[in-house]
């Protein structure tokens, strides 16, 4: 790379015309910059003056998906004056997610517009800038400004997606028909960061494939317009045939396709068992692992591991973690738990993740449960604290409510009594909150898996999630408002998400449905699929994990006492409107206003309007139907 070194993270100003100035994203993997096939176009872009009006490249972010960084790029760090190129390495791999997301925020740091979206095989003819300003000059609106674009001679972007959920590219100089549901691939885009940041949180489990059809979906329903360009640019598709793509592609391009159903409309959902057994039968006589991993992946949910994810992240070094994410403090509310609760309080004491108090409140116990905490406070006062108000018993939600108050760290998580954590826990955890990249002002939450045992601690289930025949509920809370299959116990969040959430209303049924509620709406969710603590059943549980019956067995015993399950349905239907209704008076800026609407009309809204809405979250059909009928 000769006419730019690479500084990491030095930001100047784009100054340039309001509204023109524009940031290049090129996402590579195991390639270095100068290798990148639009590099020549954009260094030439860099040192162009700028025209009044015209697009102007002011910046160009090289976002690194490989093991290991770049070594020309890492020696170039800090060492030039240049600001213009940009190198960041993401070890984790997350993806064309994770490098829009960054892009966006280095973007609003350089009073950057724009957002130019590129993959390290696309190769940018001369004349697309001109051609994307004569194009927004037309239309100043616009949200994006797509180029055509061919893999090879065939025409692969734009496309139109059908009702029936199939994407269809256009060829060559015909126009898409007025309303048609327009969407391009990622890379030649010139995407507004106003636009980008207006749809809300990029879908976790979108972190590769699908992530443009689900931004061009969404802004197309916010009526948000799109321009074609009259230029054409030549891109390399990574997926071209089924017979040489990993097996972790293959299904994470089914999964894509799985989200990307809420966005679409209900034919499309129906559409999809037929499309999918036909992509199957295709599958299985091209690529017979993927076939198998694919399989896997519909019954249990699970996907295989994709590259950079083999594990579940580690524990950052101390020195790595950012200040404003290291210390926490863990809300531990405690009711006649002597059995069990020094175990609990041990596997704290335990964690590899050291910067972290627990504030303990007795509430009201009959038992030596505040014994035992007066004695953890004498001999960790850094870190047991005893919070005694004189409140006597106010039950968990309230409790936690009082405990709240008290919350100085950045970081906060729950604790119940007569569990145990693994040691990586709360490090784990942390470095996944960190991952997400948001804003200190945006709120965050991460939560995990837990393995089901006894009351000694013998294991009886691997995974919680999977008793509850919930895994796909639990990424990105799918399921809520209606499902929540994440516990309290296993969640950790930021201060803003503490904020936002408490006090936790009177109407919440318990204070993990609420958290969850206003983290899915107004912020950032993230599931960590391994287990990270136990969770120990022993028949005083306050939440509990029961032997579930079959599908037939659950829906004859709801036939069978279908006055008591109604209106059992009617009562908590009404808690969830009321949530809702809370959250909204709460009037959090980053409340997602359409998501909690659509939300609302479904409660309120009769049995049919009520099924629409659970098929559109992805609930499943037969739980869907379980829902509906009350």
């Amino acid at each position: 790379m000769n006419s730019s070194p690479l500084p990491h993270d030095i930001a100047a100003p784009c100054a340039t015309e309001r509204g023109t100035s524009v940031l290049a994203v090129v996402v590579l993997y195991r390639r270095a910059p100068a290798q990148a096939a639009a590099w020549p176009e954009l260094s030439r872009w860099l040192d162009q003056p700028s025209k009044a009006g015209d697009l102007k490249l002011r910046a160009v972010l090289f976002h690194d998906n490989s093991p290991a960084p770049d070594p020309t790029s890492a020696e170039a760090v800090g060492n030039a004056p240049d600001a213009r190129v940009h190198y960041r390495h993401d070890p984790a791999n997350g993806g064309t997610r994770a490098a829009f997301i960054g892009a966006a925020e280095r973007a609003r740091a350089l009073g950057c517009d724009w957002l130019l979206l590129l993959d390290q095989d696309t190769s940018l003819p001369p004349r697309l800038m001109d051609a994307a300003s004569t194009a927004l000059a037309a239309t100043p609106g616009v949200a994006a400004l797509v180029p055509r674009v061919l893999h090879g001679e065939t025409p692969i972007s734009p496309a139109v997606i059908a009702d029936t959920g199939i994407i269809r590219p256009l060829p060559l100089e015909r126009t898409p028909r007025a309303g048609a549901r327009l969407t391009a691939i990622a890379s030649g885009t010139l995407l507004r960061v106003e636009a980008l940041e207006a749809l809300g949180p990029l879908p976790e489990r979108l972190w590769l494939d699908g992530v443009d059809h689900w931004i061009f979906t969404r802004l197309h329903r916010l009526g948000r317009p799109v321009r074609i360009v009259a230029c054409t640019l030549k891109h390399d598709l990574s997926a071209v045939s089924l017979s040489s793509m990993p097996t972790w592609r293959v299904v994470s391009m089914l999964e894509s396709e799985r989200l990307l159903l809420r966005e679409w409309p209900w034919i499309a959902r129906l559409a999809r068992p037929y499309r999918l057994s036909r992509f199957l039968m295709r599958l299985r006589r091209e690529h017979p692992d993927a076939f198998r991993a694919a399989l896997r992946w519909l019954v249990t949910g699970r996907q295989p591991p994709r590259p950079g994810e083999v594990a579940p992240p580690p524990a950052l070094p101390a020195s790595t973690v950012p200040s404003t994410m290291t210390a926490i403090d863990i809300l531990l509310p405690v009711y006649n738990g002597t059995r069990f609760l020094e175990a609990q309080l041990d596997s704290l004491l335990a964690q590899t993740h050291r910067s972290w108090r627990c504030l303990m409140r007795d509430d009201g116990s009959s038992d030596g449960s505040s014994a035992i905490l007066r004695r953890y406070q004498a001999a960790h006062p850094e870190r047991f604290v005893v919070i005694e108000d004189g409140l006597g018993n106010l039950g968990t939600v309230r409790c936690l409510n009082a405990l709240s108050q008290h919350v100085s760290a950045p970081v906060f998580a729950f604790c119940d009594q007569d569990d145990v954590w693994h040691p990586e826990k709360l490090s784990t955890s942390v470095a996944r909150l960190q991952a997400l990249q948001t804003s200190e002002a945006t709120p965050a939450l991460v939560y995990c898996d837990m393995t089901v045992t006894d009351a000694a601690l013998t294991p009886t289930a691997p995974s919680f999630w999977d008793v509850l025949g919930g895994r796909r509920y639990a990424r990105e809370l799918a399921g809520l408002p209606v499902i929540n299959v994440v516990a309290g116990c296993t969640m950790v969040g930021n201060r803003a998400l503490l904020e936002a959430a408490f006090p936790v209303p009177a109407c919440a049924p318990m204070h993990d449905y609420w958290v969850g509620v206003v983290a899915k709406f107004t912020g950032a969710v993230a599931a960590i699929e391994t287990p990270l603590m136990l969770y120990r059943q022993h028949g005083r549980n306050q939440c509990g994990v029961d032997e579930r019956p079959s599908l037939v067995r659950r829906l004859a015993s709801r036939l069978l006492a279908l006055g008591a399950f109604r209106e059992q349905g009617r009562k908590t239907r009404a808690l969830r409107l009321a949530m809702l209704e809370d959250l909204i008076a709460r009037h959090h800026p980053g409340l997602r206003v359409q998501a909690c609407d659509r939300a609302l009309r479904a409660e309120r809204g009769g049995p049919l309007r009520r099924l629409s809405y659970l098929l559109a979250q992805g609930i499943r059909p037969d739980h869907a139907f379980i829902y509906w009928l009350a």
